[in-house]
């Protein structure tokens, strides 16, 4: 089993695509854009997604309709086709 390193957090955090989180009008559940975001990447645990965005974006403090931590953030993905 790997261990969760400061090092390795920043290693996966370069390669995170940033450019498909976009800023949202609305708040997204922290749970929802992992969902949407596993479909491109399904290799990525959960945890640390969480902790990628908590360093990235700053660690959720907004909640949606339903009362879940979220962010005023989307994320747009690659295989997604145009409607």
């Amino acid at each position: 089993m790997t261990q969760l390193t400061p090092e390795l957090i920043s290693a996966i955090k370069e390669k995170l695509p940033m450019e498909r989180f976009v800023p949202s009008e609305k708040v997204i559940a922290q749970h929802e854009l992992f969902n949407q975001f596993k479909v491109d990447y399904p290799n990525l645990p959960k945890l640390v997604f969480y902790i990628c965005m908590d360093e990235i974006f700053g660690v959720c403090h907004e909640k949606d309709e339903q009362n879940d931590l979220g962010r005023k953030i989307q994320y747009v993905s690659p295989t997604k086709k145009p409607q």
